[in-house]
Order: structure tokens, then C-alpha cells, then sequence
């Protein structure tokens, strides 16, 4: 687990970087590592993670957590399984039935 300052924090885009002084570079950070946590990042915030290496070849932050600031009550899914169950809800099916019945509806009429 590595330590570090949050540096910077773009809150409209949701991500910012960590200065660490055991990791040369600055470290990437991206807001849905900190779903769990009760409050938004700011700068200046001392935050906990763990490296992950991507395809291209450069590290960004996961696992992480915001020192001082509680968890959400009744948060207990990391972030990636949160997605995976996101994905998989029916709500998430309705929406391209909805478009697709609604674009037949209208060849339908155009047709007719």
C-alpha cells in the first residue's frame, strides 16, 4: 500500500494525481477508486492505494482510500465488481429495447 498527497483534482472530469515520495512519477487517480468513500476528493488529501500497471504501459491508482474520511455506510463492493453489477442490471437492458422498439415503431409508420 503507498501513501501520497492528491496534487491536483479536476472535479469536472473526476480525476486528479498523487505525489508519493516512494514513486517517482505522479500518480494517476481517477474518481471511481473512491466510490466507497464519503466525500469527494480534494487537494491536499492524503490518500491510500495500490498501483495498478495499464496496457500502455503507465501506473494508476486503485484500491483507494482517503485518509480521515469514513466509508459509506453499507459500501461493500469494490469498485470494479460495482460495475460489473451495474452493467448486468435489467435497467441498464431497458433503454436500448426502448430505442430499438421505438425506431421500428417509427419504419413502421413511415412505412404504412
Amino acid at each position: 500500500m503507498h501513501k501520497g498527497q492528491l496534487k491536483s483534482w479536476n472535479g469536472k472530469k473526476g480525476f486528479g494525481f498523487i505525489k508519493s515520495d516512494d514513486i517517482e512519477e505522479n500518480t494517476f487517480i481517477h474518481i471511481s477508486t473512491l466510490k466507497a468513500m464519503s466525500r469527494k476528493p480534494k487537494v491536499g488529501d492524503i490518500i491510500y492505494f495500490e498501483l495498478e500497471n495499464q496496457a500502455n504501459g503507465k501506473t494508476r491508482a486503485v484500491n483507494c482510500s482517503i485518509e480521515g474520511v469514513d466509508a459509506k455506510s453499507g459500501t461493500t463492493a469494490t469498485p470494479s465488481t460495482e460495475a460489473a453489477t451495474k452493467a448486468s442490471t435489467p435497467s441498464s437492458k431497458v433503454v436500448p429495447i426502448l430505442i430499438l422498439t421505438l425506431a421500428v415503431i417509427a419504419v413502421a409508420a413511415f412505412i404504412y
